[in-house]
């Protein structure tokens, strides 16, 4: 749903005490403990919000995947369609299974 006034996107899940900025930092810090970015975008259409934790995602080297592919200059260049993820996934497999074994 829309925050009032506004076009934020809030999740149902998400404390209504807090407000836009809080809740963008909570997800800008959960994102930066991850491996990946999935961005779901639906129709194509990529918010504000989603658009910053691109340009995090892109900053901190982490792989973006959206659910349609962007043609958009610049982002078509650091997107990935999440039709690609299992390949990406199993890419990952692969280096871990080498990396151990060249550990061990």
């Amino acid at each position: 749903m829309l925050d009032p006034g506004t076009s934020f996107a809030r999740l149902d899940a998400d404390d209504a005490q807090k407000n836009p900025e809080q809740l963008e930092r909570e997800f800008l810090a959960d994102l930066a403990q991850s491996d990946l970015h999935v961005i779901a975008n639906v129709d194509g259409y990529i918010g504000q919000s989603a658009l910053i934790e691109m340009g995090f995602s892109v900053g901190q080297g982490r792989p973006i995947f959206t659910l349609t592919p962007v043609t958009e200059e610049p982002w078509c260049h650091f997107v990935k369609p999440l039709s690609d993820l299992d390949e990406y996934l199993s890419t990952c497999a692969k280096d871990a299974d080498e990396e151990s074994r060249v550990a061990a």
